[in-house]
């Protein structure tokens, strides 16, 4: 047993017990620097990221890298459409939920985390009309604005637009993972409630990191700070005076192909502001063995990409990496990077271009013509690696190519 350095984002308690030490190489600037722990609360189960960083930082990170904004393709914006088919499938549902929880087109929707608006888009087509959406990115803002007609202001839960007023409904998709100080965002959610209003959230499934697995690792990441079930994400609106109404598993793509496990949950405030949370805690342990047999799991797979990247690397001392995400954060903290040096990092999204990681700058896969013809290339996603390849292949790139 620990004492933490944050504390457990579901019950605030400040007891867990250590699951895995993540090693990493972030980019340059990154606060979390070559790691940090894994831990799950004693009290409640809730996995998060034992880090103490300001909250501040992931909301510059996240305005400023515009990830969805950068994933967001020419050809589909020209074709009206800011989010992959996938994607847009998992909003649709989401709006689908979300409209039949609420009395009437009417009804005042926010969204916080809107990315490109495509849960807004969705809901606009059913009909809702009282609209509104916020995101950390000016470009993420201007997507859903010109795509899907909506007002979205560019802001974070510690800086809102002073005229916002109270809503029906206030929407978190894939946020609440994200966030580290969640005592402000589920008090600056609430304060957004109207009477008897409702929130929409949805998160992956930490309960369920194994059913089905994706790749190693996976969501211990820079970005996936908290790691909820079910049940801990009921106690965590119990906590803070919020009713759960409808809580269900899913499963969704995270790539296109690629499935994964989430939650989506509705609360409603009560009239008794607050549970006795203290009381009603109880430790979700079938979230716990998930989350040690995720990281045996991802431990045995990492010892095998391990011993492949030495044996395939032999007789080089230099590399590249074409995909500079997660997985490459990952990849690049292994011994057999550690000890050669990365010549070139590319990546197809134009928000990483400019970042440095180990020195090296991020630029674009252009760059590789310059790379010398013995240099392997590595593709540095589990995620992506098809659309890596066929690039490789378009670009003609003939050099030795490493799937890992």
């Amino acid at each position: 047993m620990i004492r933490t350095q944050r504390p457990c984002p579901t019950c605030d308690r400040s007891l867990a017990e250590h699951i895995h030490s993540l090693r990493l190489r972030t980019p340059v600037g990154h606060p979390l620097d070559d790691g940090y722990d894994v831990v799950s609360c004693t009290s409640c189960g809730t996995g998060f990221a034992d880090v103490d960083p300001a909250q501040r930082y992931y909301d510059t990170y996240y305005a400023n890298q515009a990830k969805y904004a950068g994933e967001a393709s020419p050809r589909a914006m020209t074709n009206g459409a800011a989010e992959p088919p996938w994607k847009a499938a998992r909003l649709n549902e989401a709006a689908s939920v979300v409209s039949s929880m609420l009395e009437d087109e009417r009804s005042r929707v926010l969204d916080i985390g809107c990315a490109n608006g495509a849960l807004l888009g969705a809901l606009r087509g059913l009909g809702f009309l009282d609209l509104r959406g916020i995101d950390p990115s000016a470009d993420s803002a201007a997507i859903a604005r010109s795509h899907h007609r909506v007002q979205v202001d560019v802001g974070t839960f510690s800086n809102l637009p002073p005229d916002l007023g109270t809503f029906d409904c206030v929407c978190a998709t894939g946020v609440l993972e994200h966030v580290l100080d969640i005592e402000e965002a589920m008090t600056t959610v609430i304060g957004l409630l109207r009477p008897g209003g409702i929130v929409y959230v949805d998160v992956p499934d930490a309960s369920r990191y194994l059913k089905p697995y994706i790749a190693p690792f996976e969501d211990f990441s820079t970005e996936h700070v908290n790691h909820f079930s079910p049940l801990t994400l009921s106690m965590l609106g119990d906590r803070f005076g919020l009713a759960t109404l409808r809580c269900e598993r899913f499963i969704t793509e995270l790539a296109p192909g690629v499935p994964c496990a989430a939650i989506r949950l509705v609360w409603q405030q009560r009239s008794d502001d607050r549970g006795d949370a203290a009381d009603a805690l109880i430790r979700d342990e079938e979230l716990v063995a998930s989350l040690q047999g995720f990281t045996r799991r991802s431990r045995m797979e990492f010892v095998e990409i391990e011993r492949r990247l030495d044996a395939e690397l032999a007789d080089q001392e230099e590399f590249a990496i074409w995909g500079i995400g997660e997985y490459t954060f990952k990849l690049l903290a292994t011994d057999p990077l550690i000890s050669r040096t990365a010549v070139a990092l590319v990546d197809g999204n134009p928000a990483r271009w400019g970042m440095s990681v180990g020195g090296v700058r991020v630029g674009s896969p252009q760059e590789l013509v310059t790379l010398g013809a013995g240099i392997p290339l590595i593709i540095g996603s589990r995620l992506s690696a098809t659309s890596i390849r066929t690039a490789i292949d378009e670009l003609g790139f003939a050099n030795q190519v490493l799937s890992v």
